[in-house]
């Protein structure tokens, strides 16, 4: 702030939980417009919000940011054109579900998801520390990272995909995360969770690696150049666009 520079939080994951973990007691760090330096916030409504998907929502300190993201041409020789951002038309049906989706929920909707999703969160942080082979990276309140100084944290990930675990890899160090959602709050699955982690474990020090999986792909990342790492996925990316080459 001292240097007039804008603050951009992204608080896309956290902007459906981390305001109602702050009214159910949780020490949350102040993140948003009460920290004096921050200008603006995005947050997804189609993620915690429970919307669809393709909603998002940025806010702005001051109206007039706003006016920087607007998009006007007066002099368009099809007629005057604006719109509030530099893409072009949009389905106005995710800003109508959107609006249905939070008017259901309300506060106390958001209060009721976000304490049981951050209290299957704590069992699942809790048991894990149990497992000597694994540990807890950060101290996570749902979004919960996976390591492992004994054995290769993406087999573990693989043997769990094969459980219908579908977690996500990590580099740097390697590890694997899961994003609590409010399925995860249903009965019986945050033990299954760990049930199933124990069970991956001790194929992956009984069988090693399986045949099929990640675990060779996330392994090769982690020691590629970061400069070769982005040159492969733009080679992604342009294959996946121009499957005819």
């Amino acid at each position: 702030m001292d240097h007039g520079i804008s603050m951009h939080v992204d608080a896309a994951l956290g902007g459906f939980i981390l305001p109602f973990a702050r009214k159910l007691g949780y020490d949350i760090p102040q993140f948003d417009f009460a920290v004096e330096g921050v200008t603006s916030i995005n947050l997804d409504t189609h993620k915690y919000g429970y919307a669809p998907k393709g909603s998002s929502v940025i806010l702005y300190r001051d109206p007039e940011l706003f006016s920087y993201q607007v998009y006007t041409v007066g002099d368009w020789t099809g007629g005057i054109y604006f719109t509030p951002t530099t893409l072009g038309s949009k389905p106005g049906f995710t800003i109508a579900a959107t609006w249905a989706a939070m008017l259901y929920l309300g506060e106390e909707g958001y209060m009721k998801i976000t304490k049981e999703i951050l209290e299957t969160g704590k069992y699942i942080v809790n048991e894990t520390r149990k497992i000597s082979e694994l540990k807890i990276l950060g101290d996570p309140l749902w979004i919960i990272a996976i390591s492992s100084d004994s054995i290769n944290p993406y087999v573990i990930m693989d043997y769990m995909a094969q459980r219908n675990w579908h977690l996500i890899g990590l580099i740097n160090p390697p590890g694997f995360h899961i994003a609590l959602t409010y399925r995860h709050t249903l009965p019986g699955v945050k033990e299954s969770f760990i049930n199933d982690l124990r069970e991956s474990i001790k194929d992956a020090i009984e069988k090693g690696q399986p045949t099929t999986g990640m675990a060779p792909i996330y392994g090769a990342t982690a020691f590629l150049p970061k400069d070769q790492l982005d040159l492969i996925l733009k080679y992604v990316i342009d294959w996946l666009y121009n499957p005819w080459e």
